[in-house]
């Protein structure tokens, strides 16, 4: 399990850092002058420096990435229901995630702009969750059938 974690650590921090530079990318579309802005203006004055912000932004979305992606081993535990393991994924992202966005100041700091943050952010989450939930039912019915193949052709 350890070596599991830690691959997904290492996974999760490259493929956090590239949803980081997505996210600047989308920014940088929505300023829409030409330019592309690696990290958020506002977060870029809060740290003085481009480069700072840059860096400060990489390590920050990097860990998100750890977080996002070690709390999946939720759903491997045998120990809660789907219910509860939903929740605490959802709690844990939704913190995670929302920490980042707010010291990275992708999110405005006014009701409305905390509002649609959470609003977007829920959408994504439930696309995602139904997404591998009919995978899942998908890949249980693949079982299910082998092993009624298998059945099968141990009692013929």
């Amino acid at each position: 399990m350890s070596k599991k974690i830690i691959g997904l650590g290492f996974s999760g921090f490259f493929v956090g850092v590239v949803i980081g530079y997505a996210i600047s990318l989308i920014q940088s579309a929505i300023v829409g002058n030409g330019n592309f802005y690696p990290v958020a203006p506002d977060f870029m004055t809060a740290c003085g420096t481009e480069l700072s912000a840059t860096v400060i932004q990489f390590f920050l979305t990097g860990i998100l990435g750890v977080f996002i992606s070690i709390s999946s081993t939720l759903f491997d535990t045998n120990k809660l229901n789907l219910l509860m393991q939903t929740v605490l994924h959802f709690f844990i992202i939704t913190t995670a995630t929302s920490l980042v966005a707010f010291i990275c100041k992708w999110i405005p700091y006014s009701v409305i702009g905390v509002i649609i943050w959470f609003a977007i952010f829920f959408i994504i989450y439930a696309i995602i969750w139904i997404a591998y939930m009919v995978i899942a039912k998908k890949h249980i019915a693949q079982i299910n059938e082998r092993l009624k193949s298998q059945k099968q052709k141990s009692l013929s």
